[in-house]
């Protein structure tokens, strides 16, 4: 039985514009941040998020 979901992740070009973006209109806040543009976001019902960088073109349709 699945409880709920610990984090999602998400996959950028632009990762650090994503997180800001998410903390100024959800209120995350930064748990990790490994400085090479991998952010994990905290939300106040302890939901999370992931940032991860896109390292490839990804075709449009994805």
């Amino acid at each position: 039985m699945v409880n709920g979901i610990e984090h999602v992740a998400i996959v950028s070009k632009d990762t650090a514009a994503l997180k800001d973006w998410y903390i100024k209109v959800f209120g995350g806040r930064i748990v990790y941040d490994n400085g090479k543009g991998t952010y994990f976001l905290a939300f106040p019902a302890g939901d999370m998020i992931e940032f991860v960088t896109a390292t490839a073109d990804m075709p449009d349709d994805v």
